[in-house]
Parts: structure tokens; C-alpha cells; sequence
């Protein structure tokens, strides 16, 4: 086809059968070959067909822009081959033929994908004239989808960006939390390389999803004191009360900015234990997400092997047995036998990268 397809007063314009593939089913013999002449003399390379099955077999030889057929034909009907073709090959233009005058019948041709109708009996130029709307119809069709698919190429470009612009901010928030608290400045970058780590190691999770937990896990520490944050003695009841909010505080903050269930769940629950004692839902065994348990697993591997106010950090081989020790408590046995393949990989992560060094980008 060599003309674009375009609207005029919401009708599709025709498109012109110069050069036009065209395939004929009928087995109609004489009506076949008056329709095929015409066509020819109209510009078409036409090719012909006696009933369904050999259509069909033509279509996947090579192919073709319009397929005329009639209704009634030996074998499958031309309504089941216009309903096959059209599924097989969306972008072939369909007019459909039929002496019979039951008004159901171009009701369920237009429901399976017929772009025109004719009634027998009809005249060439009414032929002509259905077989370039129908093409016309199927041409704009296909720049319709093709513009819808530019589009939303270029929404999910803008949502990307936009999505970027985001967790810059957010990360940005993240960092001015940090900044006042020296003892946990790059917590968050770390937690997020040793999840990362860990969860390679099970595989089967989502290591982008992860990475960003832990860049955010702990962002609703904005909402808790800075003096109960800095304490270097034991917590009070009530001071240990506010520091609980902070997942939930998080959730709050992130949940008009981050449309992901997965990270927010991981957010508000990386504080729970395998045995129900943690806070702040008290969700136990399988209902701890598998991707927050690796969170937990890696939030806990930074917090002893980093300085506290409260007290100094401990080495990467203290830390591990003192995590092997909450086996079935704190951790599931699954788990802490991941965290013991993945011990030489987290080593490595702790030499290499210092505190506010670029977060490690999953594989």
C-alpha cells in the first residue's frame, strides 16, 4: 500500500488498491474470477483461493494487505477465517462477502475483525470502493497503535525521569538524616550493598528492589529525636517506643513518592523477627517477606560492625557469630546458611568500600 492512512470528519480515508496484495477466497468460480479481473485492472497482484483451509496456507506463504472472502465456502466458514487471519495477522484488511441477507451475519463478521461488508448482489464500484476503506481501516488502525506505542514510550521515559528526580530527593533526605547522626553515616549504602549481596547469593530476588530498601530502610529516622538517636547510654521504655515508629515513619514518607508495595513492605518490616518478637506487626516465620528478611539480615551485619555511641564496631567474624547465635530466633536457618556463603563476598564489600563511597549497582 502506498498511501498513509489519515481521517477526514472521523471516517477513514480510502486507501488505493495500486499495488495492493490481495487474496480472494470463494468457490464460486465465475464470481471468483469477475472480482479477481477487476481487482487487477485496478492496480492488485491477486491471488486466489477455494476455501478456508487454502487461504490460510496462502497467508503463511507470504504476504498479503486485504483478504476477500466469502461467507459461505466448503469446509470452514469464511467468518472462522476471518476470525483465524485476524488474530495470526492483525494488520490484514478483511471485507467480507455473502448473498445471504440474514442480518446477524455482518454482526458477527464485525465482531471477529471484519473491516467491511458487501451484499450480493453488488456492483464493481461499490467492491472498489469497500476494499479501499477497508484497507484504509486497517492502515489507520495500525498508526493508531503505532502512535499509542509511541506515546507511551515516551510516558514511561517521562515517569522515569520523573521517578529519578524522586529518589534523588529522596536519597537526598536520607543523607541529611545521616549527616547528623556520625555514627551511622553511610548505613544506608552499606546495608544496601550487603543485601544486595546476600540476596545474589539465594537468588531469585529482585536485587534493584532491594538495593533501594536499603538506600531507604531507614528514612523515618527523621521523625525520632536527634538526642535519642546520639544516646550513648541504655534507651529508656519511652525513648525505645519512639525509635519503634521509625519504620512505620518511613512507610508514611515514601508511600506518596514510591509506587512499589514490594520496597515499602520491606521498609515497614525490617524489624521483624522470625520468632514474632519484632516490631512493628510482630509477623513471624514465612510471613516475613524473604526479601525483607535480607534486609533485616544485612541492617543488623552494619549495625555491629559499625561504631555506635553506645559502643564500638565489632569485627566482620564477631558480627557473624553473634547473627549464626540467632539462628531460628532473630533469623531463619535458611537464611543464616545463606549468610554464611555469602560471609567472604560481605568481607570483601566492608575492604573495598568506605562509608559514602558509590552505592553498588546490582548485576
Amino acid at each position: 500500500m502506498n498511501t498513509p492512512p489519515s481521517f477526514m470528519d472521523g471516517q477513514p480515508v480510502s486507501v488505493s488498491l495500486e499495488g495492493c496484495r490481495v487474496l480472494v477466497a470463494d468457490d464460486e468460480p465465475a464470481f471468483r474470477d469477475s472480482i479477481i479481473r477487476s481487482l487487477r485492472r485496478w492496480g492488485a497482484v491477486v491471488v486466489a483461493a477455494v476455501n478456508a483451509k487454502e487461504a490460510l496456507a496462502c497467508l503463511e506463504a507470504e504476504p498479503f494487505d486485504l483478504l476477500i472472502t466469502d461467507v459461505n465456502m466448503p469446509g470452514r466458514s469464511g467468518i472462522d477465517l476471518a476470525r483465524e487471519a485476524r488474530s495470526r495477522w492483525p494488520w490484514l484488511a478483511v471485507l467480507m462477502m455473502t448473498g445471504e441477507a440474514d442480518p446477524n451475519t455482518p454482526i458477527q463478521a464485525f465482531h471477529h475483525g471484519v473491516d467491511r461488508f458487501l451484499l450480493k448482489p453488488f456492483t464493481l464500484e461499490e467492491l472498489r470502493e469497500r476494499a479501499q476503506e477497508a484497507l484504509g481501516l486497517c492502515a489507520a488502525r495500525k498508526q493508531a497503535e503505532s502512535e499509542v506505542a509511541q506515546l507511551t514510550q515516551e510516558l514511561r521515559a517521562r515517569e522515569a525521569e520523573v521517578r529519578e528526580l524522586v529518589l534523588r530527593g529522596v536519597r537526598a533526605l536520607v543523607a541529611a538524616v545521616e549527616a547528623k547522626h556520625p555514627y551511622t553515616r553511610g548505613h544506608s549504602e552499606r546495608v544496601s550493598r550487603y543485601a544486595v549481596t546476600i540476596g545474589r547469593v539465594i537468588g531469585g530476588l529482585d536485587l534493584e528492589r532491594l538495593a533501594l530498601a536499603g538506600e531507604l530502610h531507614d528514612i523515618g529516622k527523621i521523625g525520632i529525636p536527634d538526642y535519642i538517636l546520639n544516646k550513648p547510654g541504655r534507651l529508656s521504655e519511652e525513648e525505645m517506643r519512639q525509635v519503634r515508629e521509625h519504620p512505620a515513619i518511613g512507610k508514611r514518607i515514601l508511600e506518596p513518592l514510591i509506587d512499589d508495595d514490594e520496597i515499602l513492605a520491606m521498609v515497614l518490616h525490617h524489624h521483624e523477627r522470625w520468632d514474632g518478637r519484632g516490631y512493628p506487626s510482630g509477623l513471624a516465620g514465612s510471613e516475613i517477606p524473604l526479601s525483607t528478611q535480607v534486609l533485616t539480615l544485612a541492617d543488623t551485619f552494619d549495625a555491629l560492625t559499625s561504631s555506635r555511641a553506645y559502643r564500638s564496631a565489632r569485627a566482620a567474624a564477631h558480627a557473624a557469630q553473634e547473627i549464626l547465635r540467632e539462628r531460628g530466633k532473630q533469623f531463619s536457618p535458611d537464611l543464616i546458611a545463606a549468610f554464611q556463603d555469602a560471609l567472604p563476598m560481605l568481607g570483601e564489600a566492608m575492604r573495598l568500600h568506605a562509608p559514602g563511597s558509590p552505592v553498588h549497582q546490582p548485576a
